[in-house]
């Protein structure tokens, strides 16, 4: 077994951190040491930091805004002092809409949070990045 420091120091940020991915993520990273932004949607349940020793705060993303990915990553990596890590487990499915059913709205909205988003998280974020850091993305059904 290895120590729960390892990811001591570490400033790592979970984008849908509130949902069941994220939030699983955003609590392994704290439990293992690492000091944790997680961010999601308004509103948007919480099911991250039941165990996390005060190491994740919590903060409101909206991906389908430019101006709003700038300004939740910026003020998480000010919180933070900085980032090494960012993990992109956001989603957004559409379940039980057929193809026939769907909208162009709709499917615009789709590919906003799961294409425009990480896209526009990883611009922000690029720049800052601490050397050897790292930029992960994920999707899946259950991602949001």
């Amino acid at each position: 077994m290895h120590s729960c420091s390892s990811l001591a120091g570490v400033r790592a940020i979970v984008v849908g951190g509130r949902g069941q991915v994220g939030a699983a993520i955003a609590d392994r990273l704290a439990a293992e040491g690492a000091e944790v932004a997680a961010l999601d949607l308004p509103g948007a349940r919480t099911d991250a930091g039941t165990a996390s020793g005060g190491r994740i705060r919590s903060g409101d993303i909206d991906l389908t805004r430019a101006d709003d990915v700038a300004r939740a990553l910026g003020e998480a990596i000010e919180h933070l002092g900085g980032v090494d890590a960012v993990v992109c487990a956001s989603g957004a499915t559409r379940q039980g809409t057929s193809l026939a059913d769907e909208t162009a709205e709709g499917w615009f909205s789709s590919l906003a949070v799961n294409l425009v988003g990480p896209f526009l998280v990883a611009q922000a974020v690029a720049p800052v990045l601490s050397d050897g850091g790292s930029l992960c993305f994920l999707s899946s059904g259950g991602a949001g």
